[in-house]
């Protein structure tokens, strides 16, 4: 059984490598069993999680802000947020919902989850609003 401090080890010598270049992907696991004496089992498992968590950290989502666009008889928002690398990503969401906190909170928990920017396919075809920001990420904890 490995130890959530073992675990936390594992992840820094596979940063580490993963910084310095030298191990391909696949061959890290070979690092864990040699440096740490685990079954391969056990290694593939952990070099699975960690490039899982590696993908997924790269789907937060922050700063959100929108752009109105004033109508003759309307005022439509559209809704922006940027990711970990600082690239910022039109958000599928109802230009006529003002978002809240807990839904930029919750749409960022669903990227993470969904490893990418939810778009409205993800939503049967429309466009998000509170209440199916909602849903989809309680389906997501589900999973």
């Amino acid at each position: 059984m490995i130890t959530k401090k073992q675990r936390t080890e594992m992840f820094a010598l596979l940063n580490y490598l993963q910084d310095e270049g030298g191990t391909d992907m696949f061959g890290l696991q070979f690092e864990l069993v040699d440096e740490f004496g685990i079954a391969r089992h056990e290694s593939r498992e952990i070099v699975s999680s960690w490039m899982k968590e590696k993908l997924m950290s790269d789907c937060r989502l922050k700063n959100y802000r929108f752009e109105e666009l004033h109508e003759e008889d309307n005022m439509k928002l559209w809704h922006t947020m940027d990711d970990q690398n600082g690239v910022t990503h039109a958000l599928d969401i109802s230009p006529y919902h003002t978002v809240t906190p807990a839904d930029t909170k919750a749409f960022s928990e669903i990227a993470i989850r969904l490893g990418k920017v939810p778009t409205k396919k993800d939503n049967n075809g429309i466009n998000f609003d509170s209440n199916s920001i909602a849903s989809l990420l309680k389906r997501l904890e589900k999973k």
